[in-house]
């Protein structure tokens, strides 16, 4: 669920990836061709110096030698300006590499790796599980989604703001909520979801309280002179039986065919 008056932030972990690699990639075949033009301009010059070399301070010698060295000057700083597009392109890809090693292994884990809750796949495998346990054995579960609401310019959030108003709720919701229940920072949109087993809609409604009154204080971020306060955090609950369907829209949750063919009950180990 994601209310339509909420604030459109971009949770940090859906934050799009920037071209700057393809952009390092274009200058440095610019600084290419600009020593390739300036090495042209130089070759042309010494040709051109040596055959006045007899008409020494003329107007093709002073010409040659200033076109020498304003080639040789160009080249240098194309060359320079070359190393550091290369240098600034390598440490990209790097930080890339390694942006992509650490969703790896937070995939791996089940862990989002900057607040230290579940991953968004994470909880839908266990919202999953639960819906598959509770139909099986008539029990019930809810699951709550927690989003943040804030009063100033969230215009001037960056991504590090972002941050720390994630892991500030992360830390909250933590606190509030039982060590049995499940959370996770979403990724589709800006907030977060926990899974509250065995827990009826009147329970999940007590823990939805319970999350709204953690935030007595306005939480601030953002430069100091146009700071945004965090004031609430809003929920809402799905609970099973009564929400069954939206909960498997919401979380992707792919029922077994009731037309499938039966299978083989295998005869008891002796």
């Amino acid at each position: 669920m994601h209310r339509p008056d909420a604030p459109t932030l971009k949770p940090t972990g859906a934050l799009p990836r920037t071209g700057i690699g393809t952009g390092h990639a274009r200058m440095a075949s610019s600084y290419r061709l600009a020593m390739v033009v300036a090495g042209i301009v130089v070759g042309a010059s010494v040709v051109s110096f040596a055959a006045g070399l007899g008409d020494v301070g003329g107007t093709m010698w002073t010409i040659s030698l200033m076109g020498i060295a304003v080639g040789l000057l160009a080249f240098v700083a194309a060359y320079s300006l070359g190393t550091q597009s290369q240098f600034a392109s390598e440490t990209h890809r790097q930080q890339d590499s390694v942006s992509q090693i650490q969703e790896t292994f937070e995939s791996l884990a089940g862990k989002d790796w900057m607040t230290g809750l579940d991953t968004f796949s994470e909880i839908s495998n266990q919202v999953a599980r639960e819906l598959s346990r509770s139909a099986r054995y008539d029990r019930v579960f809810s699951v709550m989604f927690v989003t943040p609401r804030f009063e100033g310019n969230t215009a001037v959030l960056n991504p590090g703001h972002i941050s720390d108003i994630e892991i500030h709720t992360a830390d909250i919701l933590r606190k509030v909520l039982r060590q049995s229940d499940g959370i996770a920072r979403r990724t589709d949109v800006f907030g977060f979801v926990a899974l509250l087993p065995e827990t009826d809609a009147a329970g999940g409604k007590i823990a939805g309280n319970r999350v709204t009154g953690a935030l007595t204080n306005p939480y601030r971020v953002g430069p100091w002179d146009d700071q945004t306060e965090l004031i609430s955090l809003d929920t809402e609950v799905l609970s099973y039986p009564e929400d069954e369907s939206a909960m498997v829209a919401l979380f992707g949750i792919e029922k077994p065919d009731a037309d499938a063919p039966v299978g083989t009950t295998l005869p008891p180990n002796v």
